[in-house]
């Protein structure tokens, strides 16, 4: 798919703001759904966290 056909489509999927995050955070599922296949078949845990407080993760991980 080239560049001009990739970007149309994403231009589909934007509002009148420029917005696309609903479109953009989709597409991010289905790449992290495949990450998270492709580690399981190598028999890898994996467990992706949405919503956490990326400061106070750092803070605690520091703290380890």
């Amino acid at each position: 798919m080239s560049a001009d056909m990739m970007g149309a489509y994403a231009a589909t999927n934007t509002d009148e703001s420029g917005y696309n995050g609903n479109w953009t955070e989709a597409q991010v599922y289905i790449a992290l759904g495949n990450v998270l296949h492709t580690l399981a078949r190598l028999g890898i845990d994996a467990t992706p966290i949405e919503g956490a407080g990326k400061a106070l993760i750092g803070e605690k991980l520091k703290r380890s």
